[in-house]
């Protein structure tokens, strides 16, 4: 068999939970010694870089424009490589319903719907209809079609009407290798102190303002620890000017960097605040999980499914005083918060990348049997 995940979001994510999934995925998929190639001529990705599945080459910018033009070039290569090879699946990494559009008759197309948010929570995105609009024409014309959680597989067939049986539920993993619990590790020099953390984009559904309102208005909690922000977009004008105002620029950190970086944080952390109001998975929970780190998180679309009964799940995201409360428990009760990292390294074993890529060529094969 052979599998093509094509360029989309390789030119978009230079780190990012979509781009982590297809890595793994290959990788996993060619362990299993199916051929799983992924077809990017030009990427800004940093995980597929070192990839021997991987037909492209890396390019160092961050420039807007540079990227709109990398993807149209893309888009021309694999239109024109894919007439002149054959797949027998074609698993687009994004929406687009250019990009693979000159299959052959033979292939089958899979498309993977993350999650339902640009519908649900329209008013947050400038191009939710534009987004929406090509998702809809993605999976319906899309010959399987993989949700990463039940919740995500329900928020689809209730606002695109699409038939069950078409749509397979597949769980993302966590590379334990990566992401461990390590009581000495000196990898990283911590110049963070103590501190809560906060993982991904913080604009609308994310909900980032209730921890960021939290932490500046609770005097219990930004005078006994300080706030890392991992990754997302930079810090707002008004995020700024309330950080000085409230004279706390010394104690909230913005870095970015790898799932090493990473997986060094949440070992260090008090706790992941996790504030989303809505995920299709909720991988940065799963992560923390496994690296030992306690989380704090809304009970709410995917996270119970990840989560069980291994996290704080809270159900009024609009009540500062039960997040300070919960913050401060885990600093002053040991047993309830041993007893929750405990919890969540069990939990996250129930997800792998291995399962996921057997679950994954399951569909495969279900699809090409159908030819």
């Amino acid at each position: 068999m052979r599998i093509k995940y094509d360029y989309q979001i390789f030119t978009a994510q230079k780190y990012g939970g979509i781009s982590k999934y297809f890595y793994y995925l290959a990788m996993e998929l060619n362990k299993l010694e199916v051929n799983a190639d992924i077809i990017s001529l030009l990427y800004i990705n940093e995980l597929i870089r070192t990839k021997d599945y991987v037909l492209g080459f890396k390019i160092n910018t961050k420039s807007r424009i540079i990227i709109r033009l990398l993807k149209y070039i893309n888009m021309i290569i694999d239109h024109l490589f894919i007439k002149s090879s054959h797949y027998d699946i074609l698993h687009k990494t994004y929406y687009s319903v250019i990009s693979g559009s000159s299959s052959t008759k033979s292939s089958k197309n899979v498309i993977t719907v993350y999650d339902m948010t640009h519908e649900i929570y329209p008013n947050f995105f400038k191009d939710s209809k534009h987004v929406s609009s090509k998702k809809l024409k993605a999976c319906t014309i899309a010959d399987k079609i993989i949700c990463i959680s039940h919740s995500t597989k329900k928020d689809l067939i209730n606002q695109f009407n699409i038939h069950e049986n078409k749509i397979s539920v597949i769980h993302l993993g966590v590379d334990s290798n990566i992401f461990k619990k390590i009581d000495n590790q000196t990898e990283y020099e911590n110049n963070y102190g103590n501190y809560i953390l906060y993982v991904g984009q913080r604009y609308g559904y994310k909900n980032f303002s209730y921890l960021f309102d939290t932490y500046m208005n609770s005097e219990i909690i930004n005078n006994n620890y300080n706030l890392v922000l991992f990754g997302g977009e930079k810090l707002s004008k008004y995020e700024n000017e309330l950080i000085k105002r409230k004279n706390l620029k010394k104690k909230i950190f913005f870095i970015s960097g790898s799932d090493q970086l990473l997986s060094y944080l949440y070992n260090h952390a008090h706790v992941l605040v996790y504030t989303s109001l809505y995920e299709g998975f909720g991988l940065p929970v799963l992560e923390a999980m496994s690296s030992g780190c306690p989380v704090i998180a809304f009970n709410g679309s995917s996270i119970p499914e990840v989560a069980g009964d291994a996290c704080i799940l809270m159900n009024n995201m609009n009540s500062k005083s039960e997040l300070s409360s919960n913050i401060v428990k885990l600093g002053s009760d040991k047993n309830f918060r041993k007893t929750l990292v405990d919890k969540g390294i069990i939990q996250a074993k129930k997800f792998t990348w291995e399962n996921c890529a057997k679950k994954t060529l399951d569909v495969y094969m279900n699809a090409i049997e159908k030819l």
